[in-house]
C-alpha cells in the first residue's frame, strides 16, 4: 500500500515537473523570439528608412524598436536617440494616457484606424501623425507589439486650425514667421500667400499674386519647380524639396528652401502647400565651407606625404589624397583601411584606434615598416572631427625609406670615422708618449756638448749649437700639449667640484708667470657645477696663461660666471693685444697669429680648450678687438649630469 502511494506521488511530481518546464521552454521561445526582433531593429530601420513615411514601433510595454528616418526627419530625433526608451518620454503628459490607451487596445487585438498621435520634437514642439497602428505578433502568433505606420499631418492641422481662426489668426501666426507659406491650386493659382513674404523677398502680398513666378525665379530652377508641380497635379508625388533662387524686391537674389507638399485631396487646404524659407546665408556659408574643403584638399595633394582619413569605427576610408591615389594607381575612397594598405579582410591585429581612442585622439608618432608597399614610413595618428561632425582617423605617412637607408649609409661611415679618429687619438697618445724618451736624450747629450766645448769652437758652432737645444725644448714642449691634447678623451671623471677651488688650483700652477708679469686677476663668485674638474682647471690655466702673454704690460685679468636658465656661461677677460676679427675661428684650429719669437708656446692651448668645452656639451667663442683686449666664454650645460 505505501509503494503504491509512493509510486503515485513521485508521478504527480514528474508531472508537475514536466509542466513546469513546459512553461519555461514556451517562455524561453518568447524572449528568444523578442530578442531576435529586437536585434534585427537597425536592419529593419535600415529597410524602412527608404520610406518618406513617419513609422514606429514599441513591444508590448511601451519601448521604441523602430524608429525610420521618415520620422527622425520630423521630430529631430535619431533611432540612437530613441531606441530602447518608452514611447512615453515622447508625447505631451496630457496625451499620454491617449497613446497608452491606443498600443493597449492594439496589444489586445483590436482594429484601429486612423488614430492620431501627437510626438514631442527635439525643440520641445510637437508634430502629429495620423496612423493605422497594426500589432506585431510572433511565430506563434502572439502580439509583442505595434508598429505606426502613419502620415505627417502637422502643417495641415495648423493650415486648418489657422483657417478655422480666420485670416487673421493665421496672419498672427506667420507674419512674423521666417517661412512664407503659399498654396496653390490645381491650376497652379496662387491661392494663399502668408504676410511674412514681405520680410524675406521685399513684395507687398499684393505684389507677389501679381508677378509672374517665371519673372522671379532663375530658368533652371523654375523648370524644375514646374516638373514637380506636374506630378503633383498628377498625384505621382506627395512632397518634394528644392532650392529656389527668386530675385529680391532690390533686385539682389535670395536662396530660398521649399517644401512642397500634396494637400489637393484634402477637402480643406485643396492644395499643393509651399512652406518656403530664406537658406541665403546658410548657402552662402556652405559655399564657403565648400570651397575652403576644396582649398584643403588642393593643399593635402600639394604635400608630398600620404594623407587619408578613415572612420575608426566602420574603417572606411573617407578622403586620400594625391599621393596615395598615386601609389595606389586608384582613388580608396569608400574600401576598408586595412584592405587598402595591407591587403586585409579584417580589421589589422595592431591596429593604433585602440592607442588613439584610450589617449583621447591624441596624436600618437611612431615609424612602421609597411610590407605591402616594402617602404618605411613616418606615421602621425590623431582624430579630428570630420566634416559631418564625426570623429574620425587622420593619419600622414612620410616615406623615409630612402632617409633610412641613408642614415644607415651615414652611421656605418660615422662608425668607420669614429675608428680612424679613435687610431688617430691612440697615435698621437704613443707618439706624444714615446717621442719624449730619445728626444731627452738628444737634448741632454746636446745639452753636455754645449757646456763641454761651448769655449773651444767658434762662434757659428756656438750658435748651432744653441738652436739644436733650444729646438729639441720646444719640440719636447709640443710633445707634452700634444699628449694633453690626446689625453682629453681618456681623462674623463665627471663628477660635482668647487669653482672656485679649480680655478685656484690653475692659478697656482703658473704662479711664477702671474708674479713675473705683475697681473691682477679678479675672481667673481663661483657655483659648484658637474663636470670634469682636471681638465676644467686646464681650461681656466691655458686662458689665463694666453691672456698673460698675449698683453703688453700691467695685465688686468677678470674672471666671471653667469647663472643662465639652462647652463652655466664663464668668461676670461683681459686687456691685452686683442685679435682680428677674421680669427676667431682659426685659433680654435691650431692656428699661431705670432712668431715664436715674439710671443712663445705650442698653439695647442686652445685647440685643447675647445676640446675639452666641446666633451662637456658646451661651446666656446670670443669677442675681441685690437688693442682693446679679449673675452673667451664657454658654457658648460647644467644637465650635464643627466646628458652623462
Amino acid at each position: 500500500m505505501n509503494f503504491h502511494k509512493s509510486n503515485k506521488t513521485e508521478k504527480t511530481q514528474l508531472k508537475q515537473r514536466i509542466s513546469q518546464l513546459e512553461e519555461e521552454l514556451s517562455l524561453y521561445k518568447k524572449k528568444l523570439m523578442h530578442h531576435q526582433i529586437l536585434t534585427s531593429t537597425k536592419n529593419i530601420n535600415n529597410a524602412l528608412d527608404v520610406s518618406n513615411a513617419p513609422i514606429f514601433s514599441v513591444d508590448n510595454h511601451g519601448n521604441i524598436n523602430i524608429w525610420n528616418q521618415g520620422i527622425a526627419r520630423i521630430t529631430g530625433y535619431s533611432f540612437d536617440d530613441v531606441g530602447g526608451l518608452n514611447i512615453e518620454n515622447f508625447i505631451e503628459k496630457k496625451k499620454k494616457y491617449h497613446t497608452k490607451h491606443i498600443i493597449k487596445r492594439i496589444l489586445k487585438g483590436e482594429k484601429l484606424s486612423f488614430e492620431e498621435i501627437a510626438i514631442k520634437t527635439s525643440i520641445d514642439t510637437e508634430v502629429h501623425i495620423l496612423s493605422n497602428p497594426t500589432p506585431i505578433k510572433d511565430d506563434d502568433g502572439t502580439i509583442i507589439g505595434c508598429i505606426f505606420i502613419g502620415q505627417d499631418i502637422t502643417e495641415r492641422k495648423l493650415i486648418a486650425a489657422a483657417l478655422r481662426e480666420s485670416e487673421n489668426f493665421y496672419r498672427r501666426i506667420t507674419e512674423n514667421s521666417s517661412d512664407f507659406i503659399l498654396i496653390f491650386s490645381s491650376t497652379q493659382h496662387i491661392d494663399y500667400i502668408s504676410p511674412s513674404v514681405t520680410n524675406i523677398l521685399g513684395y507687398t502680398i499684393e505684389e507677389f499674386i501679381e508677378l509672374n513666378l517665371s519673372d522671379l525665379i532663375l530658368p533652371d530652377d523654375y523648370k524644375s519647380f514646374n516638373a514637380a508641380m506636374r506630378k503633383f497635379i498628377s498625384n505621382q508625388i506627395f512632397e518634394h524639396i528644392v532650392d529656389l533662387h527668386i530675385r529680391h524686391k532690390d533686385g539682389t537674389w535670395r536662396v530660398i528652401e521649399c517644401v512642397a507638399q500634396n494637400y489637393l485631396d484634402d477637402p480643406i487646404l485643396n492644395g499643393i502647400v509651399l512652406r518656403s524659407r530664406n537658406v541665403t546665408e546658410r548657402r552662402e556659408m556652405e559655399e564657403i565651407l565648400e570651397f575652403e574643403r576644396n582649398q584643403l584638399f588642393t593643399l593635402f595633394d600639394s604635400i608630398p606625404s600620404a594623407i587619408y582619413i578613415a572612420d575608426p569605427i566602420d574603417y572606411d576610408v573617407l578622403y586620400a589624397n594625391l599621393t596615395v591615389r598615386k601609389t595606389l594607381g586608384y582613388n580608396p575612397v569608400g574600401e576598408k583601411c586595412h584592405k587598402v594598405f595591407f591587403d586585409l579582410e579584417l580589421p589589422c591585429p595592431d591596429c593604433t584606434n585602440k592607442d588613439l581612442f584610450e589617449k583621447d585622439g591624441k596624436p600618437m608618432n611612431y615609424i612602421f615598416q609597411n610590407p605591402k608597399f616594402n617602404r618605411t614610413y613616418m606615421i602621425l595618428d590623431q582624430f579630428i572631427k570630420w566634416l559631418d561632425g564625426r570623429t574620425v582617423r587622420f593619419e600622414v605617412a612620410t616615406d623615409i625609406t630612402e632617409l633610412k637607408q641613408t642614415q644607415k649609409e651615414l652611421e656605418t661611415k660615422n662608425m668607420l670615422l669614429q675608428q680612424k679618429n679613435e687610431e688617430l687619438e691612440n697615435f698621437a697618445y704613443f707618439a706624444s708618449h714615446d717621442l719624449p724618451e730619445p728626444l731627452r736624450m738628444v737634448s741632454t747629450y746636446l745639452s753636455l756638448f754645449e757646456r763641454k766645448y761651448k769655449e773651444n769652437l767658434d762662434e757659428k758652432a756656438d750658435l748651432y749649437i744653441h738652436y739644436a737645444v733650444d729646438g729639441a725644448n720646444r719640440m719636447n714642449e709640443m710633445i707634452k700639449a700634444l699628449l694633453k691634447y690626446s689625453r682629453v678623451d681618456k681623462e674623463q671623471n665627471f663628477c660635482e667640484f668647487d669653482v672656485n677651488q679649480k680655478i685656484s688650483e690653475a692659478l697656482n700652477n703658473i704662479k711664477m708667470l702671474i708674479e713675473d708679469s705683475g697681473a691682477k686677476i679678479t675672481i667673481g663668485e663661483m657655483p659648484q657645477i658637474y663636470g670634469e674638474p682636471i681638465l676644467f682647471t686646464q681650461v681656466i690655466q691655458n686662458l689665463v696663461s694666453n691672456a698673460i702673454k698675449f698683453s703688453d704690460e700691467n695685465p688686468e685679468i677678470v674672471i666671471s660666471v653667469k647663472n643662465l636658465e639652462h647652463e652655466w656661461e664663464f668668461s676670461v677677460k683681459d686687456n691685452g693685444i686683442g685679435i682680428d676679427k677674421r680669427y676667431f675661428e682659426q685659433i680654435f684650429n691650431f692656428k699661431r697669429l705670432h712668431p715664436r719669437d715674439e710671443y712663445p708656446g705650442s698653439g695647442i692651448g686652445l685647440p685643447l680648450c675647445k676640446k675639452i668645452i666641446t666633451n662637456h656639451n658646451g661651446r666656446i667663442w670670443l669677442e675681441s678687438k685690437l688693442s682693446k683686449g679679449t673675452t673667451f666664454y664657454f658654457i658648460i650645460p647644467k644637465n650635464l649630469r643627466r646628458i652623462n
